[in-house]
């Protein structure tokens, strides 16, 4: 019971922390996800803009920061694992030496600290699995909470009428200038394009 309000204390503050680890490792690994998909899908676009060397960077950086945010993880969770099992294992300590100040005094026989030992070691065993499941129930809760966003995601069916829309209206672009982030020369610069409803415009360079 004296041990109690320390682990207490202890997971409500570490617990915090190791739930933000789990929050950024998860947002970290679908961003890595995302940019698999997108390697393989645009795989020939990337090639044919001549984007490899930045796409490649681009990939490098979010699995360098996804490794990074697995360590941290990996620590907080360590710590927060060792430390439970410290106290626990403390208090048995305590225990172990209050009972015999106790025994030694008179106050308690041999036998019956014996039997309330072997008592606490048992309830040992189950605060221990229960700590240690802790860190997994945070795991699956952040998981369970993305699934539910997508669940919960209340996208637009696409029309499908056969009713016009009222569109009248035109689509004009004023000296846009489109370059990649580590290229010197522009893509394009300065287009200015008008496309009125019922025309067709192409906009053809290089690249195809």
């Amino acid at each position: 019971l004296a041990s109690a309000p320390l682990l207490y204390a202890f997971n409500k503050l570490l617990g915090k922390h190791l739930r933000h680890a789990y929050q950024n490792y998860h947002r970290m690994y679908e961003q890595f996800g995302k940019g698999v998909l997108f390697v393989l899908q645009f795989m020939d676009l990337t090639r044919q803009r001549a984007a490899r060397e930045f796409e490649f960077e681009r990939q490098s950086k979010i699995i360098d920061q996804l490794a990074a945010r697995g360590i941290s993880l990996g620590v907080i969770n360590s710590v927060y694992t060792q430390t439970n099992t410290m106290l626990v294992t403390v208090s048995g300590v305590i225990i172990i030496i209050a009972g015999g100040y106790t025994v030694a005094s008179g106050r308690m026989s041999l036998g019956e600290l014996i039997a309330y030992f072997s008592a606490v070691v048992l309830l040992r065993r189950q605060v221990t699995t229960v700590l240690s499941f802790i860190p997994k129930a945070m795991e699956a809760d952040e998981s369970l909470s993305t699934l539910m966003k997508m669940i919960e995601s209340k996208e637009l069916e696409p029309y499908s009428g056969k009713k016009a829309i009222d569109f009248s209206g035109h689509i004009k672009l004023t000296n846009v200038t489109f370059k990649y982030s580590n290229a010197t020369t522009p893509i394009f610069s300065n287009l200015n394009l008008t496309v009125l409803p019922g025309t067709c415009s192409l906009v053809i360079g290089d690249n195809g």
